[in-house]
């Protein structure tokens, strides 16, 4: 079982992958597309979370779909593709959820934190990017300089 936050007062499951050696300080959130972690993007999105891991950072995977009950429990989610268009608004929310819980995990420094998303996951980093007030007045900053 994978650990889990809340957000709008439901569990979001969350996969952390942990520097295995000296971390760096830097927290990437991970955020998946519309087929969630559906094979074959669950394999390839969690090969990037281990990757940066191995970097130094901590990488997070929040199923974020889970705010809405969108996703089943294999993680696929063709009930996306047929969401309606304001599931958006809770899905960005339970992604910026997810950013307040990787903030508080151990090695974590509060303001090295970024995200990475694909396809729909994407969208959603951008929109949370551009809309967030805690990150209104930071500049985007590469993964090169997030490592220091």
């Amino acid at each position: 079982m994978n650990p889990t936050f809340k957000s709008n007062r439901v569990d979001i499951e969350v996969e952390i992958f942990n520097p295995a050696g000296a971390p760096n300080g830097g927290v990437i959130v991970i955020a998946h597309g519309s087929d969630g972690m559906a094979e074959p993007w669950g394999t390839m999105i969690r090969g990037y979370g281990e990757e940066l891991a191995k970097l130094g950072f901590v990488a997070t995977i929040p199923r974020y779909f889970q705010r809405t009950n969108t996703a089943d429990a294999n993680g696929s989610s063709e009930l996306a593709m047929v969401a309606p268009p304001s599931r958006r608004d809770d899905w960005q929310a339970a992604l910026a959820d997810a950013v307040a819980h990787a903030k508080t995990l151990p090695g974590v420094d509060a303001t090295r934190v970024g995200l990475l998303g694909f396809s729909l996951g994407g969208h959603l980093c951008l929109r949370l990017r551009g809309r967030s007030k805690s990150w209104s007045s930071s500049s985007p900053r590469s993964f090169r300089n997030l490592a220091g």
